[in-house]
C-alpha cells in the first residue's frame, strides 16, 4: 500500500472516530487545536483539504506518479501552514493554507525545471480560489494594507514589483537608484510580515 492510501485510510478512520467533536469547528479553530499538538486536528484539516490537494495535483502533474509526488508536497504545504497559521493576522485559515499549496505545487514545479508555460498554468491557479468572494476579499486586504501603510515610494516600488520588474527595471522606471529600490522592498517585506 503506497503512503498516499495509506495516510487517507488513517485520515478517514481517525475522522470517523472523532467526527462529533471537529464537525462545528471552522478550519481556524481546528488548526488552533492542531497547534496545541492535536494530531487528530490536523487529519481533520488534512481530510477537508484532500480533495483540493488532489485536484490542484492532478491539475499541476503530468502524470499519475507526479501528481501523488505533488499531493505529497502539498500535504507538506498544509502541515506548514498549520504550524505557520496565526490567527491574528486577519485572513482566514483557508486563504492562508490554500496559498501555502498553490506556493508549494509551483516552487516544485520550478525546482523541477517545468516549462514557463506550465508554470504559467500553475500561477494561474494559484489565483483561482474556491470561490470570488476570497479572492476579492485577499484584494481589498492588498489594498487596503497598500494605503494604509506603505509610503508613496515604497507604493509605486510595491506595484512595479508585482508587475514582475527587476530591481533595475524599476529603478529605471521610477527614476530612482537601485539601492533606493532594495531599501523600500526590505521595508515592505518588514511591514508586510508584522501584518500578514
Amino acid at each position: 500500500m503506497n503512503f498516499h492510501v495509506y495516510l487517507c485510510l488513517k485520515i478517514m478512520i481517525n475522522i470517523m472516530i472523532n467526527m462529533v467533536c471537529y464537525d462545528n469547528l471552522t478550519d481556524d479553530q481546528v488548526a488552533a487545536l492542531s497547534q496545541d499538538g492535536n494530531g487528530d486536528a490536523f487529519d481533520v484539516l488534512l481530510q477537508r483539504y484532500q480533495n483540493m490537494i488532489s485536484i490542484k495535483s492532478h491539475k499541476a502533474a503530468g502524470g499519475a506518479l507526479e501528481a501523488s509526488d505533488l499531493s505529497q508536497e502539498c500535504s507538506i504545504a498544509l502541515i506548514k501552514a498549520v504550524k505557520s497559521f496565526n490567527p491574528n493576522c486577519g485572513v482566514s485559515f483557508k486563504t492562508f493554507a490554500t496559498t501555502c499549496i498553490n506556493n508549494r505545487i509551483i516552487s516544485s514545479l520550478r525546482s523541477q525545471k517545468r516549462t514557463e508555460t506550465q508554470i504559467a498554468d500553475i500561477d494561474a491557479l494559484a489565483v483561482e480560489h474556491d470561490n470570488r468572494e476570497q479572492a476579492l476579499q485577499q484584494r481589498e486586504e492588498v489594498k487596503s494594507f497598500i494605503n494604509n501603510n506603505l509610503s508613496p515610494i515604497e507604493c509605486k516600488v510595491f506595484l512595479q514589483f508585482l508587475q514582475g520588474k527587476t530591481y533595475n527595471e524599476i529603478a529605471d522606471t521610477l527614476n530612482i537608484g537601485r539601492k533606493s529600490v532594495d531599501n523600500a522592498i526590505q521595508r515592505i517585506r518588514k511591514k508586510a510580515r508584522g501584518l500578514f
